[in-house]
């Protein structure tokens, strides 16, 4: 009948006490601390942008991917300090993953030190991922990852030593341009 009823739309509600209107820059003490400033911002509408912080040099366990799936996830930038997001315990598991929205991703590297499984950024579900010219992905079967009508921007990003630089599936979509694909 040309009109969208409510049995008919699938939609995520969050409820919000408060709104990011500024630049937020919130320093996190690792990938275990990006989880809990996450889950700290379910509740929180962003219109401006938030900037999870990542220390330098640290050494950080990644027990399973990072998963972004905020409704304003375009406006929140994953951002290291020319440190490394090391490899995942199981070899096979992503790295950063985005659903929903979408993530930044800016100065950092995601490596493993040897070929393992999985993807290192991916653009899931209509999710837009911003990867900046000085990331680094290295060490997954797939570098960068769209899937399921996801975009994945990794123009000037590093892909190196992956099977596939960049993969785009199921109505996805990568973009590359200027970026370099290396090994894989």
């Amino acid at each position: 009948d040309g009109v969208l009823d409510e049995d008919e739309a699938t939609h995520r509600f969050v409820q919000c006490d408060a709104v990011v209107s500024g630049d937020l820059v919130l320093p996190v003490d690792g990938v275990d601390g990006a989880r809990t400033a996450l889950q700290a911002l379910e509740a929180v509408r962003i219109n401006g942008s938030v900037t999870l912080q990542l220390p330098a040099d640290v050494t950080l366990p990644l027990d399973g991917p990072l998963v972004v799936d905020h409704p304003d996830g375009r406006r929140i930038t994953l951002a290291g300090s020319g440190g490394t997001v090391p490899e995942p315990v199981d070899n096979q598991q992503d790295g950063v993953v985005a659903s929903v929205d979408g993530v930044h991703l800016s100065n950092l590297t995601l490596a493993r030190a040897t070929r393992g499984g999985g993807r290192g950024v991916a653009a899931d579900d209509r999710a837009v991922v911003g990867v900046d010219e000085d990331v680094v992905v290295a060490g997954f079967e797939v570098g960068v990852a769209a899937h399921r009508g996801g975009r994945g921007h990794a123009e000037g990003a590093t892909v190196d030593d992956c099977l596939v630089g960049l993969q785009a599936l199921y109505g996805g979509v990568v973009l590359g341009v200027g970026g370099r694909v290396t090994d894989s």
